[in-house]
């Protein structure tokens, strides 16, 4: 194939020769009685001054040279006939070379499509290999065919192989983990975002979204992984790495996040409504307006993260470390912060404070604030004086 390719690019690079040749012909063509004419006078000027020593000889050498020159004039035509055709006949092989190169691309692509759906893990998984490398290959031809059937395969893996170990059972791959097809192809996926991020990638507005909606990737490294946009509605993510990833804007409504670790990862304007994200590590993790209403962020770890201007109704937090994390503008409204450490927060006020859910244990409040909210002699919650 890299044979094939050189030939292509030579034989496009030797196009200029032909129109050379063709216009150096054409040059001559035009010179030649051009200059005849021009200098006539000289030469007749010079026959009639009796120059001419051996008149039979030299009439016979200027007619000669007369006869050769008519004839080479003649022939100019003909030749530059002769080199168009050629020049056609070769950018006809050039591009019949090309067709014939990007037919053999394209059935092999296929080929690899196909064996995605062999009825054996094996198969499977050196098709997904060799789609990745031919994709690494050929980007701009292969990109987004290769990574959505890879999305696809990851959202509905077919059944474990049953002579695979462990098919079926509770183990790291079977039917609670992630199917091990699944995992390659989102591996692939990632890997494929990382190399051609920056390069003319295509994105949400070309109508391409790397989409990972239901699928089973518990546990998959994506850290590092340039995922904005990317879809991971009702995605089973426990205990997946999305460190340092940029998932900004990306969708994890109703995804469960339990023990995920998003450490320093970029989630501004991410959906995560509805997400069970239960003792994840969200350390640092960049969350401007990002919407978290309803999510269940319990024991996690918010400590160092930008909430601002973040969501937050409904969420629950109890048990939840926020130290030194910035709620300035954040939406509290409702949110359960029982037990939770809110030490050198920045950004809360005794109002945002206040908006929370009435809840106990009080939770571990910046110096100089206290809890807004105690008990009456009936038991009801009612609003302490600040």
């Amino acid at each position: 194939m890299a044979r094939q390719e050189k030939r292509i690019r030579s034989g496009v690079g030797r196009r200029w020769v032909p129109w050379t040749v063709a216009g150096i012909a054409t040059i001559l063509y035009i010179a030649v009685p051009l200059l005849t004419w021009v200098y006539w006078s000289p030469i007749k000027s010079w026959l009639d001054e009796g120059n001419i020593s051996r008149p039979i000889e030299d009439l016979r050498n200027l007619m000669l040279a007369a006869v050769g020159t008519a004839a080479a004039l003649h022939l100019v035509p003909f030749t530059i006939w002769r080199i168009f055709v050629t020049h056609r006949q070769t950018e006809t092989s050039v591009e019949n070379t090309r067709i014939a190169a990007r037919k053999e691309l394209r059935e092999r692509c296929a080929g690899y499509l196909e064996r995605l759906y062999a009825e054996r893990m094996a198969p499977r998984l050196a098709a997904i290999g060799s789609l990745g490398v031919l994709v690494r290959e050929h980007p701009d031809e292969f990109f987004v065919e290769v990574s959505g059937n890879l999305c696809a395969l990851a959202r509905h893996p077919l059944p474990p192989d049953p002579t695979s170990a462990g098919a079926g059972g509770e183990g790291k791959e079977g039917r609670t983990g992630c199917p091990p097809d699944a995992r390659a192809s989102a591996l692939v996926v990632v890997d494929l975002r990382k190399r051609l991020d920056g390069k003319g990638l295509p994105d949400w507005e070309s109508g391409f979204v790397t989409d990972f909606t239901g699928a089973n990737l518990a546990g998959v490294n994506f850290a590092g992984a340039p995922l904005a946009l990317a879809l991971f509605k009702d995605a089973a993510l426990q205990g997946a790495d999305f460190r340092d990833s940029d998932l900004s804007g990306a969708r994890f409504a109703a995804a469960k996040l339990a023990g995920a670790d998003m450490t320093s990862a970029n989630l501004s304007a991410a959906n995560l409504e509805g997400a069970i994200i239960t003792g994840a590590r969200l350390n640092r993790a960049s969350l401007e307006r990002a919407k978290l209403g309803k999510s269940d962020l319990k024991d996690a770890d918010l400590s160092g993260a930008d909430l601002t201007e973040a969501g937050l109704t409904g969420a629950y937090l109890k048990g939840a470390d926020l130290t030194g994390a910035d709620l300035k503008g954040a939406d509290l409204t409702n949110v359960n912060l029982a037990g939770s450490r809110l030490e050198g927060v920045s950004g809360l006020t005794g109002n945002l404070l206040s908006s929370a859910k009435p809840s106990e244990p009080p939770a571990s409040l910046p110096q100089g604030m206290s809890w807004p909210f105690e008990r009456n002699e009936n038991g009801e919650w009612k609003s302490s004086p600040r």
